[in-house]
């Protein structure tokens, strides 16, 4: 029995009914993020773009109405992913899927609770700063969002924690843990210079200074 090959099959069948499958389709593309990350990301940005205006129709002002396509495949799925432990072994992948970037996180309303500061703060922390740049350029693309002092206030709330391995909330964590070195102060300074707001700029430099 090959696990793979079973779950594209079941995948190819449920795939054409994705509202009534959303759950069996979500697990899916959860099971191969697990085992074949490239996998699972071919598959969701196949699943996207394939049904852009069903996206589209999904959006109430700045979010997505519940139950609806982009509610349950944009938002839902973005954070059962990332949430998810096992992530860390897929993010450089997802980092690199900059179609998949700009329909989460440039395209569409970016949901208040999103769990993509988890992604970025743990390629920081490891010094994977070109995939984090990919990540954050796609956010900051997004003509709707202005939350960057929120956003770099989780971000840098991710660099308590001494388990770099550690992608769940849990573990021993201290302040002296935000400390880091130039490289990451400087990438970090970087991006919140490019900030347009001046409010949201100096929370998010404010938030940046705990790792000096």
């Amino acid at each position: 029995m090959n696990k793979e090959d079973i779950l594209l099959k079941n995948y190819s069948i449920l795939i054409k009914n994705p509202m009534k499958n959303a759950e069996a389709i979500k697990s899916i593309i959860t099971q191969f993020c697990n085992d074949n990350p490239k996998l699972a990301f071919r598959c969701w940005i196949d699943l996207l773009q394939n049904n852009i205006e069903e996206i589209k129709r999904s959006v109430d002002g700045n979010e997505f109405q519940y139950g609806t396509f982009g509610y349950k495949f944009v938002q839902d799925l973005e954070s059962d992913l990332l949430d998810n432990d096992g992530f860390k072994y897929a993010v450089e992948e997802f980092a690199k899927n900059k179609q998949l970037l700009e329909i989460l996180y440039t395209k569409f309303p970016i949901y208040e609770f999103a769990s993509v500061y988890y992604a970025i703060s743990f390629l920081i922390r490891n010094h994977k700063l070109q995939e984090a740049s990919t990540i954050l350029t796609a956010i900051y693309k997004n003509k709707t969002f202005n939350s960057y002092s929120e956003l770099w206030h989780k971000i840098i709330g991710r660099f308590k924690y001494s388990n770099l391995d550690n992608y769940s909330d849990g573990g021993i964590f201290s302040d002296s843990n935000y400390k880091q070195d130039g490289e990451i102060q400087e990438f970090c300074m970087s991006w919140a210079e490019r900030i347009v707001d001046e409010e949201e700029q100096a929370g998010a430099i404010t938030h940046i200074m705990r790792i000096f």
